[in-house]
């Protein structure tokens, strides 16, 4: 009698600490999907599936959100079909306008369960989150960190405060405006994303710096310097000009899908592959360096192709505001090799000699939005031509990464000369440039052989990035 008490009581005990099953309904459903899978309502609400052919068991998926009416759309279908080409599938259930809600993140655990179990899905899918599906997919991941294995987001919402605002998400929290202010802790992404980051969930946000209906700096900006200050691994890709819109460029992002893709499959990430210092973005995936510039000259005589504001601007192309000894970490980091500009030598028997400039080659080229505001990317040589023969181009839009001059000094850091001379990219030799030219090149008025060619430029003033391209030895 006393076994069968004990039995019966770890029975009860065993039911009461086992989570409860939710109760999902499945109907069938007439959501309109931009490629063929399947629609269903899951207790009463719009959900969908869209399977590879050769689905197998444990399904990689990702997670798209907003479901609403219309979503996804055919904007998705280029990533969408990136996705099912590897084997994974792409759900989504329509919470309506939750703004993260509670009821909306018991929605989308009624979805997890019914994918992970009855269909078989993995149990960690990558989430996609665009616009206010940030606030969807954040808050729900908050609560089920072991249940998310990346989140890639376009443009999303991460404050409630910012989108769309307090007085109206109250209505989908059965808060007040001010009730709803006061748990912000409990239903914020920006403010509930610490265990999501102590857990290593890597995130990858796209994001437009002139976005008016979801603000980087009140949205994506707050939440990626708290997660990374929480260690978690995130990324930024701010995207200049854009704003809250349908560019295909955000659709179609092969940096975004590839992330989800690698997520989904549990795959790990390649590393850091971009970085930032002020006005230079370094690609070390590429191998590539981008200056934030403008054009500062659209005729006369050259010296210079690049210099740094305040110095010589009306003999150069582009001028730039990156510090040249912080462009030239950008290339090491990259990979270039790093010479010497021209110059002399003392020789220890006496007298002087001629030290001709060296370093490893970089390719220069200029990207700019032409006339019809598309993307291109021209030759630094196309800018300029001689000033004897209008016909004959410049050679070439190759360079030597000189480095410039370390001078030693009794007190205080050693100076960096180009930091004192601005010439960051030199036709003329003066001793002291980051970029060069082979050989020596005199730099009086009748030693000046080139001068730009204006028509082939932005107009003056304009922002372009200057592309430095180291160049490396193939293997043989």
């Amino acid at each position: 009698m006393l076994k069968l008490l004990i039995k019966k009581s770890l029975f009860i005990l065993l039911c009461l600490t086992l989570p409860a099953v939710a109760d999902v309904k499945i109907e069938k459903g007439e959501k309109k999907l931009p490629l063929k899978g399947e629609s269903f309502k899951l207790n009463g609400r719009d959900a969908f599936v869209i399977v590879p052919e050769k689905a197998k068991a444990n399904t990689p998926w990702v997670w798209y959100a907003p479901t609403l009416r219309g979503l996804p759309s055919k904007a998705e279908v280029w990533m969408f079909e990136k996705f099912l080409a590897k084997g994974i599938a792409i759900a989504g259930i329509d919470v309506g306008e939750s703004y993260g809600s509670p009821d909306g993140r018991k929605l989308f655990s009624d979805l997890y369960q019914h994918l992970t179990t009855t269909r078989k899905f993995a149990k960690k899918p990558c989430l996609l989150a665009r616009s206010r599906g940030g606030l969807m997919l954040y808050c729900w991941a908050a609560e089920n960190v072991d249940k998310v294995s990346g989140i890639a987001a376009l443009y999303p919402v991460c404050n409630l405060e910012s989108y769309p605002g307090l007085e109206k998400a109250a209505g989908a929290y059965k808060m007040t405006a001010a009730e709803l202010r006061d748990a912000l802790p409990d239903h914020n992404p920006i403010d509930r994303i610490k265990s999501l980051a102590e857990a290593g969930v890597p995130i990858l946000h796209f994001q437009g710096d002139n976005d008016k209906v979801v603000p980087h700096d009140e949205n994506t900006k707050i939440l990626v310097q708290r997660y990374k200050k929480f260690g978690g691994p995130a990324e930024v890709v701010l995207i200049k000009g854009q704003g809250h819109n349908m560019w295909k460029g955000w659709f179609e992002s092969q940096k975004l899908t590839d992330f989800a893709i690698a997520r989904a499959l549990g795959e790990k990430l390649a590393p850091l592959e971009k970085l930032r210092m002020l006005g230079i973005n370094i690609n070390r995936e590429k191998r590539c360096v981008d200056l934030d510039a403008r054009v500062c000259l659209k005729e006369g005589a050259l010296e210079l192709v690049v210099c740094t504001s305040g110095t010589k601007e009306h003999e150069a192309i582009f001028v730039v505001e990156a510090r040249p000894v912080l462009i030239h970490a950008a290339l090491l980091l990259v990979g270039a090799n790093p010479g010497n500009p021209a110059g002399r030598r003392k020789l220890e028997q006496g007298g002087w000699i001629d030290v001709p400039p060296r370093g490893g080659e970089v390719d220069v080229s200029v990207v700019f939005k032409d006339a019809d505001g598309k993307e291109k990317e021209s030759p630094l040589q196309n800018f300029m031509v001689s000033t004897a023969d209008p016909n004959k181009k410049f050679p070439t839009s190759t360079f030597l990464f000189a480095g410039s001059r370390l001078i030693p000094q009794e007190k205080g850091p050693n100076i960096y000369l180009c930091e004192q001379s601005g010439n960051v990219i030199s036709l003329s030799t003066f001793g002291d440039e980051l970029l060069c030219l082979p050989e020596r090149h005199g730099h009086e008025n009748g030693a000046l052989l080139w001068e730009v060619v204006g028509e082939n430029l932005p107009k003056l003033g304009s922002k372009v990035s200057l592309r430095l391209r180291p160049k490396f030895a193939k293997a043989k």
